[in-house]
C-alpha cells in the first residue's frame, strides 16, 4: 500500500509543476493583454484630444476671420449663401 501511496505523491508533485507553469503563462498572458488594451485606449484618447485641438483652431480662424472683416461684407456674404438666383 505504501509503494501506491508514493505513486501517488509522484503523479501529483509531477502534475502541480505543469500547473503551476500553466498558471504563470496563462498570468503572463493576461498581463500582456492588459498592457495593449491600455495601449489601444490610450491611442484613441490621443486622437480624440488631437481632433479636438484641431476643431477649436477651426474655430479660433473663423472668428479672426469674422472679426477682420467689415460689418458690410459680413452681411453680403450672408445674404449671398442664403439668396436665390
Amino acid at each position: 500500500m505504501s509503494w501506491f501511496l508514493g505513486a501517488f505523491k509522484g503523479i501529483f508533485s509531477g502534475l502541480w509543476g505543469y500547473v503551476v507553469a500553466g498558471l504563470g503563462i496563462l498570468l503572463t498572458l493576461l498581463g500582456l493583454l492588459s498592457k495593449a488594451k491600455k495601449a489601444g485606449r490610450d491611442e484613441v484618447i490621443a486622437k480624440t484630444k488631437e481632433a479636438e485641438v484641431e476643431n477649436v483652431r477651426k474655430a479660433n480662424e473663423v472668428e479672426r476671420e469674422i472679426a477682420v472683416t467689415k460689418p458690410d461684407e459680413r452681411r453680403a456674404r450672408l445674404l449671398d449663401r442664403w439668396s436665390r438666383d
